[in-house]
């Protein structure tokens, strides 16, 4: 399922742009898990017991944007659900009956509005398979949309700002080369070597910089613009760094590869997986180095500071 593919509605209200999702970011609608509403009573000798009144949804709270020349509009429609008792609230596959309890509504822009809801869930219609198993987190999936998405925000940002050509034409580059190394790979993600994914981190992270002195100046329509293009692009490399298990990239000097594998491994002896990650043959090197950290399958691993 893409970005675009994605249904947001909340009673006859519907959101299809990826820009319009709840929040735009990694919130999205917020918790939509449930929790056990019980009693807990604890007796003398360290005895405790709990009576289970079941299973109960959790208030579910949100923000977003809505955007276009229709966007007062539709927000003072969306206002009136919450005198219309009962509606329906589907997000992707979940389907939940409920309550719009209050809805915020934040007039920023001639074409934006700004909102905050609280939707009180009553019954929950989603329909979970019992025959398959969910499915993993897809990091070539998820590449793929963090760079359609990231494509339509460069050329239709979500507030009246241009980007430059510049800007336009780096991301162009960088998605190119992404689809060009998967070519090489016979499209897949997971073949990439360490050095075609540090490649293009780097290549994302210098078109960061580029966006850095918009995301923190002083006009609020391109800071808008240029920190949700940030998002997708960090979204793109962190899934370039899950396809293959790297967990850092860490400038060393004269590093004791024992102590990095104790760190990241819980164990020394794992030095030999960093080494040949990097072609090191002896356990402490001399020189300046920026060493890989690759992923071990079924090895607890940690973030350390990233200067060793």
């Amino acid at each position: 399922m893409t970005a675009t593919d994605l249904i947001f509605q909340v009673g006859n209200i519907q959101f299809t742009d990826p820009f319009e999702m709840p929040n735009g970011s990694e919130d999205g609608l917020g918790d939509l898990g449930g929790f056990q509403n019980m009693t807990v009573t604890e007796f003398p000798g360290g005895i405790i017991s709990a009576q289970l009144y079941g299973r109960y949804p959790k208030k579910i709270e949100w923000k977003g944007k809505i955007f276009g020349a229709s966007a007062h509009d539709r927000a003072r429609q969306l206002d009136a659900l919450t005198t219309q008792g009962r509606i329906n609230l589907s997000y992707g596959q979940w389907n939940i009956d409920g309550v719009l309890k209050d809805f915020v509504i934040k007039a920023k822009y001639q074409f934006e509005v700004h909102y905050e809801a609280c939707f009180i869930p009553v019954q929950d219609n989603t329909q979970v398979s019992q025959n398959s198993s969910t499915a993993p987190p897809n990091p070539q999936g998820t590449l793929a949309q963090a760079q359609q998405v990231a494509q339509y925000q460069a050329q239709t940002p979500s507030t009246p700002y241009t980007f430059s050509p510049a800007i336009q034409q780096g991301l162009t580059q960088v998605n190119n080369n992404i689809n060009q190394t998967l070519q090489n790979y016979s499209g897949n993600l997971a073949s990439f070597q360490p050095s075609d994914i540090i490649n293009l981190q780097n290549q994302i992270t210098s078109l960061q910089a580029q966006l850095a002195p918009l995301v923190n100046g002083s006009d609020l329509n391109a800071a808008s613009a240029a920190s949700d293009l940030n998002t997708s692009l960090n979204t793109m490399s962190v899934a370039l760094g899950a396809s293959t298990g790297i967990i850092a990239q860490i400038p060393v000097i004269n590093p004791n590869l024992y102590a990095l594998a104790s760190i990241y491994y819980k164990d020394p002896g794992q030095w030999e997986v960093i080494g040949k990650a990097n072609s090191i043959t002896d356990p402490f090197p001399i020189g300046s180095f920026d060493l890989i950290i690759p992923n071990i399958q079924g090895v607890v691993q940690t973030q350390p500071p990233t200067i060793v």
